[in-house]
């Protein structure tokens, strides 16, 4: 009869979970009659039980060499036979994957998936098709194609948060594959000092793991078969002079790049118009191909072996229909009104003559700080008369406040930095790495709160140039007529001919920003 005591680490274990033979991790003695056992299974999934002397008779130590002898037993040998079956079956159905799969995938997503990814040993691409190809589709075809020809065990998908659901659900319910997401609660009540190692299928945020420094040596310390990074665009770096300037997210990648054998990016965007920062985004999936200043002349984006872009215009069905329908894009030019433009000059000129300040003050001041704050008036000047005239209104208000204040105070010196003590902690030159939810916040109080003027008489000139400014926009307001807007509705009604009579109305996205609170 086996005792309790004759359990240790690393053996494996029958009884002790009916379904499955198990692999005992770690041993906690509580008495000499009770033992808590930590165990994992086959799906690696990390359990625990506490066992008594009257286990004894139900348990079975199992020696590794005999885990799958099948001597009398037809069950497990016709299970082993399966599983070989089914290791080969890809050599006898090239697109098996798709057989075993709740899709039917169009051309491009065949030839990306079986023409291009892969054949690529290792792997190393950037697919940036355009939106609504399916992306999604392709990122699943692949991993389960690659789980098929025991290719892949342990994959790895980083996308934005708001989309991690979406990425779980296409993949369980397309593909039949379980991905768990990694969320605070699970590392908080993990058995294993390191979650990643304990889960082969993981979805992760994107913002969640570039943030958080605990999580990195977990991360360089695991290794995966496959990761995937959605929205890669995100992950940018710059050149300052001739310094690397490198964001968080862009640090992230080159952690993961160095983790995994395979790294697959996908984004729609892959270039924003700046070739030294496309070298830098190359430089994850190629760091000795891709290294160093783009110089115009000199280096060439021959990048067809590692890249691939199709527009909506080359997408088809299986008959070569056009999968979507034609896209047209031109400007409508519009002219201000009278009103508009006064404001608009107005308020343009009141911004240079606030950056025209920014060279003469001295080093301690947060320069790109108060820089940011006019260029988010800039923007919301052409944005909208309202969202122009809350802004002023906004940012009247704070810096009349601390005129107020510092009246009141009597205070002998009027510190430039004084006010600005609640938001020290923001990193201008990592804002745009804030998420979609804290961005708009944020902006709402930078754009009220920094100032080039250095005293309180440079303070009070500048309030009353607001004052005027909002004068000036309650006139506009008065009007009660906006330029953009009456376009707009001409747009609508007269070449959309839109009719709200029935429910066969062309479907309209209008896409704005730099609203003020």
């Amino acid at each position: 009869m086996m005792n309790l005591i004759d359990i240790a680490e690393g053996v494996y274990l029958k009884g002790l979970d009916y379904k499955e033979i198990v692999l005992v991790e770690k041993i906690i003695k509580h008495t000499n009659s009770a033992f808590e056992i930590i165990y994992k299974k086959n799906d690696n999934s990390i359990h625990s039980e506490i066992l008594y002397n009257t286990f004894e008779n139900s348990l079975e130590i199992i020696a590794k060499e005999n885990l799958y002898n099948s001597n009398n037993n037809s069950l497990t040998f016709k299970l082993i036979l399966e599983a070989y079956r089914l290791k080969h079956a890809f050599t006898f159905d090239p697109y098996l994957a798709i057989n075993d799969s709740k899709i039917e995938p169009f051309p491009h997503q065949i030839e990306a998936v079986y023409n291009i990814l892969l054949n690529k040993q290792p792997l190393r691409y950037l697919l940036a098709d355009d939106p609504g190809s399916g992306k999604t589709i392709m990122s699943g075809l692949l991993i389960k194609e690659l789980i098929f020809r025991s290719n892949l065990k342990r994959c790895l998908i980083v996308t934005p948060g708001i989309i991690m659901d979406q990425w779980q659900s296409e993949l369980y319910e397309k593909f039949g594959i379980p991905f768990e997401i990694l969320t605070n609660e699970k590392l908080n009540t993990t058995f294993s000092s390191n979650w990643f190692l304990s889960n082969n299928l993981v979805i992760a945020s994107l913002d969640k793991l570039s943030r958080d420094d605990s999580l990195h040596s977990n991360i360089s310390s695991s290794s995966w078969d496959l990761i995937i990074i959605d929205e890669a665009h995100k992950m940018t770096a710059s050149y300052l002079k001739n310094n690397i300037k490198e964001t968080k997210r862009y640090k992230l990648g080159k952690l993961l790049s160095n983790t995994s054998r395979n790294l697959l990016l996908l984004t729609a965007t892959p270039h924003n118009g700046k070739s030294d920062e496309f070298n830098l985004f190359l430089n994850l999936l190629d760091r000795n191909r891709f290294i160093g200043k783009h110089r115009t002349g000199v280096h060439t984006f021959k990048i067809t072996d590692m890249f691939r872009r199709k527009v909506k215009e080359q997408l088809v069905d299986m008959d070569g229909n056009p999968l979507l329908p034609k896209r047209y894009s031109y400007s409508i030019k519009f002219k201000l009104s009278e009103s508009e433009h006064n404001l608009y000059n107005k308020v343009t000129q009141y911004v240079k003559e606030q950056f025209l300040k920014l060279d003469n003050l001295n080093k301690n001041v947060n320069k790109n700080a108060i820089g940011f704050a006019l260029t988010i008036l800039q923007r919301r000047l052409a944005s909208s008369s309202e969202a122009i005239h809350q802004s002023l209104v906004n940012r009247y208000n704070k810096l009349n406040s601390i005129i107020n204040d510092f009246k009141r105070n009597k205070s002998p010196k009027f510190d430039l930095n004084k006010f600005n003590e609640p938001y020290i902690e923001i990193n201008f030159n990592d804002v745009y790495e804030y998420n979609e939810e804290n961005f708009e916040s944020l902006e709402d109080k930078i754009s009220i709160l920094y100032t080039a003027s250095e005293n309180i008489n440079e303070l009070e000139k500048e309030v009353s140039c607001l004052n005027e400014l909002i004068e000036a926009s309650n006139r506009l307001k008065e009007f009660d007529y906006d330029s953009k807007w009456v376009e707009l509705s001409k747009l609508i009604n007269e070449h959309l001919n839109i009719d709200n009579r029935t429910s066969l109305s062309p479907k309209l996205i209008i896409f704005s920003e730099h609203k003020a609170k």
